[in-house]
């Protein structure tokens, strides 16, 4: 229930969607009596859209996030191993297209293969299943399937956890399948 609320709430609350509610609001209130308010309204929405668009403010935002762990020093210690955060692949496309298309936080496969190839005992894992309310598309362990060997990564070193639907149930499910011993140091692979 606090997966399908969660993703409702967030396609409300989310930024670019909340203004681009506000700016409907305040066109449809430039028809009625009500048009100095509709025009704050769709003015605060364009200012709102220019400032998360084209300026710096989105990326003040996100600089904190990013920032808040650092890379492992060099030299490193191998890692017992390696896991990679979904979130970066485009399963619909990539099996409507039978190819292997990356979105943003594709960067994510990328560091993890120089990971891989850097550390060859490492066990890699690749967690992430269907992050979406329709559950009739691809997975993400479909797609990961096929494009981690095809990045030069060995089949029998990947494990797959494709039970998760977002970030949480990422960090549970994985750790509850790898059950991490005492000592052991496992690198998380995500965007930043």
């Amino acid at each position: 229930m606090f997966f399908q609320f969660s993703k409702v709430f967030w396609l409300v609350a989310a930024p670019g969607n909340l203004l681009a509610l506000l700016l409907l609001l305040g066109a449809i209130g430039l028809f009625t009596r009500f048009q100095r308010t509709a025009r704050a309204a769709v003015a605060v929405s364009a200012l709102g859209f220019l400032l998360l668009g084209f300026g710096p403010f989105s990326a003040a935002l996100i600089r904190p996030l990013e920032d808040r762990f650092a890379r492992p020093a060099e030299p490193m210690a191998a890692p017992t191993g390696i896991i990679i955060l979904g979130g970066g692949l485009k399963p619909a496309i990539s099996r409507a297209r039978d190819s292997l298309d990356v979105q943003e936080a594709g960067s994510r496969m990328i560091e993890a293969a120089a990971l891989a190839q850097r550390f060859p005992q490492a066990r890699v894992v690749f967690t992430g299943g269907i992050g979406v309310l329709d559950q009739n598309v691809a997975t993400e362990v479909e797609i990961a399937r096929l494009m981690l060997p095809a990045m030069g990564i060995a089949p029998e070193r990947i494990v797959y956890e494709d039970r998760s639907r977002n970030t949480h149930e990422n960090a549970l499910f994985t750790r509850e399948m790898l059950k991490p011993g005492e000592g052991e140091t496992w690198l998380l692979v995500t965007s930043a």
